[in-house]
Parts: structure tokens; C-alpha cells; sequence
């Protein structure tokens, strides 16, 4: 028997007895209806292979995007995307900015990379400000990976900033990663988002997914944005053919002509967001100024195994690079489902 090894993300919820799984931060509402019946109504094509350019996907980004379809490529998911691209940087030099999203390091670690680390700190509450700025200046870097908004934290960083880390990296020639997969569950995305910026920066890469706003995490399918043909080329050939299936690209197609699903879920994770806020801020825990669809919070010890008692499974980060034990994530859900958390919660601190 082949044993896969220990995942570090959350949504465990196959060894484990869930009833509300706030761990993963998919769309509420999960996945649209027109998806699903988009899914059946093209099981009998199933014979046939996928379309290995996701030509039709790609327009389809495109137009959504407002980019050209040769600055786009698809993948199983933004992991496989991570993957592909960090193929490019063998024994290269690279920062990650702690804590984030462990993929990036497994990726490039798999692929020899030379790791560095950038590490927030609490008492700026683990916001990136100018001190980052001079670090770069006084290091060479060949990638740096940026998540934006963070996982975990939720926090944003401002485009006069990414802008800023941008330039630095074009004159050394460096390159930067940016993960928006969160971006377009946040209010008012098009101002923290750097896609326009594309054929400015050949150096950027932008990472974006169907899984947390189409809630289509099983699906899986991912894009990337960039203007440097050469190394979308690249990372086509580091990867199978056939690497997006049929119905990844049928439901991604139809996911894009319901785009105001998204809009509408935004709003109703504002208002679910201040509800779980102000419940949280009661229970007195120290609460970071998430901008996403989940909530980056520093509670008691313990936390997540006392809830997981009452079947309720929150993401634990003490795995995250300076963090521990107290630090938590928990996704915005429905309304009698975020109630059904401050309860337990409740009963957990109460006793």
C-alpha cells in the first residue's frame, strides 16, 4: 500500500467526524447550479479527451480577465500551477514571506530551490510594510513568492507596494510569484489586483483559481496570467497534456457567464464577516484585519481539538512558520452556520 504523506491544509474531514467544516475557505453558497448542470449534461462526453490548449476555457478567461488568450495557462488547480512554474528556478535563489501558503515551499523544494525566508511579525500585525522594501534592496533574489491576500493572515498588500517590490526585481532580474486566488472574494478586488499590470512586468506571474469563489475545490482548475511567452512556454512542457479534464474545462466555462454569483457573494461575506467579528472580539480574541473570506484570529490552546469534540473542524496554524498553537483560521459561512460556531465556541471558553 502506498501512504501519501501528512497533508498541512485544512479540510480534513475524511478522518475526522465534521458536521461544519470552517477549516476550508470555499464559497458558502458552494457551487452555482448552472455549473452543476453543465457537469451532467456533459457526462456523455467523457469519451473524449480534453482539449490539451483549453482554447475555449482560455477565451473565456480572456474576455473575463481582459487579456490576451496567449497570456494565459490552465492547470489541475493552482497547486499544479505552482508546480509548473517553480520548475524554472532549480538551485535559483528564492524568498518566501512567512507565514503563507506551505505549497510554495514544498514546490520549491522539490525543485532544489535555494530557500529564504521573510518573516511578519505580530507586532506589525503581520502586515508587510517598508522594511521589506530595504531587505530586498540589500538581497538578490531570483523569485519571490507573494500571496495576495495572504493565507493565512487575510491581510492585502497595496499595488504602489507590489509595484515597488516589482521594479527592484525587473533590475536584477528577478521574478515575482503573486497568488491572487483569493482576490476575487474581496471587496472592491479590481484595486488590489495587478492583472492590468501585466505588459509592465514580463517578471510577473499571477496565480489564480475557480475553487474558492466558484466553490469547485473538487473540480480542480486553475490559471495562470503573465506576458513572458517564454516562460508560459516553459511551463507547458513541464506538464502532461491532457493536465485539465473535460469537465474542469466545461465547468469553467460556465462558472465565467455567472460572474455575478462572485459579486453577490462578496457582499454577503461583508456582512457575515462583521457579524463573526463582533462575536469574536466578545470572546476576546486577538483578531488581524483579514480583507478575505476568512478570519485570521490568536485564541486560546486547544482550541480546535475542544471544537472538533463538538464536530466542528477550524483550521489550527500552529503548522504556519512563526506562528503556533494559538493562532487560528476560520472561513465566513452561512449565517446559522457562523451562529452555530459562536455557540460552540462559546461552550468550548465556558466550559
Amino acid at each position: 500500500m502506498i501512504i501519501k504523506g501528512i497533508t498541512e491544509h485544512g479540510g480534513d474531514i475524511y478522518k475526522n467526524d465534521v458536521e461544519y467544516d470552517f477549516s476550508t475557505n470555499i464559497n458558502p453558497f458552494g457551487m452555482p447550479n448552472n455549473i452543476k448542470e453543465a457537469i451532467i449534461n456533459n457526462i456523455d462526453n467523457l469519451s473524449k479527451y480534453p482539449d490539451p490548449y483549453c482554447l475555449q476555457l482560455r477565451n473565456a478567461i480572456s474576455k473575463k480577465e481582459k487579456v490576451a488568450c496567449d497570456n494565459i495557462i490552465c492547470g489541475n488547480g493552482a497547486a499544479d500551477l505552482i508546480y509548473q512554474y517553480v520548475k524554472s528556478f532549480e538551485n535559483k535563489k528564492c524568498l518566501i514571506i512567512e507565514p503563507t501558503f506551505s505549497e510554495y515551499e514544498k514546490a520549491l523544494t522539490a525543485n532544489n530551490a535555494v530557500i529564504d525566508y521573510y518573516y511578519l511579525k505580530e507586532e506589525d500585525d503581520f502586515s508587510l510594510n517598508n522594511n521589506f522594501i530595504n531587505y530586498i534592496k540589500q538581497h538578490h533574489y531570483d523569485l519571490i513568492v507573494i500571496c495576495n491576500p495572504n493565507n493565512p493572515t487575510g491581510l492585502l498588500i497595496n499595488k504602489d507596494m507590489i509595484k515597488k517590490i516589482l521594479k527592484i526585481l525587473k533590475n536584477n532580474n528577478g521574478y515575482l510569484f503573486l497568488d491572487e486566488c483569493f482576490n476575487d472574494l474581496v471587496l472592491n478586488a479590481d484595486e488590489y489586483s495587478l492583472v492590468n499590470e501585466i505588459n509592465n512586468y514580463p517578471n510577473l506571474f499571477i496565480l489564480k483559481a475557480f475553487t474558492k469563489s466558484y466553490g469547485m475545490a473538487g473540480v480542480r482548475l486553475g490559471y495562470g496570467i503573465c506576458s513572458n511567452s517564454e516562460l508560459l512556454q516553459e511551463m507547458s512542457k513541464n506538464t502532461q497534456d491532457w493536465n485539465v479534464s473535460y469537465l474542469a474545462q466545461i465547468a469553467g466555462i460556465e462558472a465565467l457567464n455567472n460572474q455575478e454569483f462572485v459579486l453577490e457573494t462578496v457582499n454577503y461575506l461583508e456582512k457575515e464577516k462583521k457579524y463573526l467579528i463582533e462575536e469574536l472580539k466578545k470572546l476576546e480574541f486577538k483578531l488581524y484585519n483579514s480583507s478575505a473570506n476568512y478570519i485570521f484570529f490568536k485564541g486560546q490552546k486547544n482550541l480546535k481539538e475542544e471544537l472538533l469534540k463538538k464536530k466542528i473542524l477550524i483550521r489550527s496554524c500552529k503548522n504556519y512558520p512563526g506562528l503556533n498553537e494559538y493562532y487560528y483560521r476560520i472561513a465566513v459561512k452561512m449565517h446559522k452556520e457562523n451562529e452555530i460556531l459562536i455557540e460552540r465556541m462559546k461552550e468550548v471558553i465556558n466550559g
